[in-house]
C-alpha cells in the first residue's frame, strides 16, 4: 500500500471541468491562513452573531434587558476585535 497517497479532495477542491462534462476533482493550491488572518476571520463571525443577537433581541435576549442596552454592551465590548468586519446593527464603533 503506498505511503504517499492523498486524501480525496474536499468539496472547496472540486472544480468545474473545463469541457462543461461535469466537476473534476482536483487539488486547488490553498495558502494556510497564518494567525493574524484566522484571528480576523473568528472576529468577523463573532461581530455577525453578536449582530444578529441584537437584532433579534426581542427572540433572542434576555427579558428585562432592552436591545439598545444589550448593543452598547456587545459594541463596547467587541469594538477592539482584529479585523474591518464591524457590523453595523452594533451602532458606531467610534461611538461607544
Amino acid at each position: 500500500m503506498p505511503t504517499n497517497t492523498l486524501p480525496p479532495p474536499t468539496l472547496d477542491q472540486v472544480v468545474p471541468d473545463p469541457d462543461g462534462r461535469g466537476s473534476v476533482p482536483q487539488v486547488i493550491d490553498t495558502p494556510q491562513l497564518g494567525v493574524n488572518e484566522k484571528k480576523k476571520r473568528v472576529a468577523s463571525a463573532l461581530l455577525t452573531q453578536a449582530g444578529n443577537l441584537v437584532e433579534f433581541w426581542s427572540e433572542m435576549g434576555e427579558q428585562g434587558v432592552d436591545a439598545g442596552f444589550a448593543r452598547d454592551c456587545l459594541a463596547r465590548w467587541l469594538k477592539d476585535l482584529p479585523g474591518d468586519a464591524w457590523d453595523t446593527r452594533l451602532g458606531d464603533p467610534d461611538t461607544v
